[in-house]
């Protein structure tokens, strides 16, 4: 055990945990397709920077003007 607290040791409990760990990953999954699926693509891997802006205030920038993204940086390299 990680713990000598008997309080804590009732916490580590792997099968329960397995099942919360499962259940996050097919919810978080599912969020992601639908913010995909909002941008207009099908699948989140189509998903570019060119689809996402950030909302400060009243105010949209896209964001690679936001965080100084130069074109080409999210480009893997053809090797």
């Amino acid at each position: 055990m990680a713990t000598q607290s008997a309080w804590r040791q009732r916490g580590i409990d792997p099968t329960l945990k397995s099942v919360r760990a499962g259940s996050y990953i097919i919810t978080l999954r599912r969020e992601i397709t639908r913010l995909a699926r909002a941008t207009g693509v099908e699948h989140p891997s189509q998903v570019s920077l060119d689809h996402i802006e950030v909302l400060e205030g009243d105010i949209l920038t896209p964001v690679a003007q936001r965080f100084g993204i130069e074109p080409g940086w999210a480009v893997p390299a053809s090797a």
